[in-house]
Formats: structure tokens, sequence, C-alpha cells
């Protein structure tokens, strides 16, 4: 089962410019190429407003697999004690 593809591509392709968006505030470089070919799965894509993304799958279950999947990254030492202090602010402010 692949819960991406319950969604209308507008979806993925909305997550993808997220992240690029994301990847290219924090100085990585992304490829044009790679992008072209997720906006051409459909060229007249809608872009989906955040809030309602995976609107039904993207949820609080899911919100705290993510969270307790990078704290366990913290605590084996892939994650710096400074991304994790970040990611905790942006938790704290998500979970109220």
């Amino acid at each position: 089962m692949n819960k991406v593809l319950d969604y209308d591509f507008d979806h993925f392709i909305s997550y993808a410019k997220e992240l690029r968006d994301e990847m290219t505030a924090r100085n990585y470089r992304t490829m044009d190429s790679v992008w072209n070919k997720i906006v051409a799965l459909k060229p007249d894509w809608q872009e989906i407003p955040h809030c309602n993304l995976y609107f039904d799958w993207m949820n609080d279950d899911y919100f705290k697999i993510c969270y307790y999947n990078l704290y366990e990254k913290y605590l084996c030492g892939g994650i710096k004690e400074e991304e994790w202090k970040d990611i905790q602010k942006l938790a704290d402010c998500l979970m109220k």
C-alpha cells in the first residue's frame, strides 16, 4: 500500500515543492531536472495549502510517529544537538 498514490498528484507536487523550498532555504542544492520530472506528472497542478496536504493521513498520530523517529535519530547521533533543539521548538508549537 502506498498512501501517496491515494491522493491526486496536486498533493504530491505541493509537498515536493514545500520540501524543495525548505532545502533551498537551508542552502542545499536542488536539481531542476528532478523538479521538472515531478511537475511533468501533472503540468496543470494546483498548489494545495500546507494545512490541507494529505489531510486525513498527516494527522496527529503521523506527526508523533515522525517526531519519535527523529528523536531516535537524535539519540543515535544522526541529528546534532542544535538541530534537535530546533525540532523540539517546532514540535512544542505544533503540539499546543
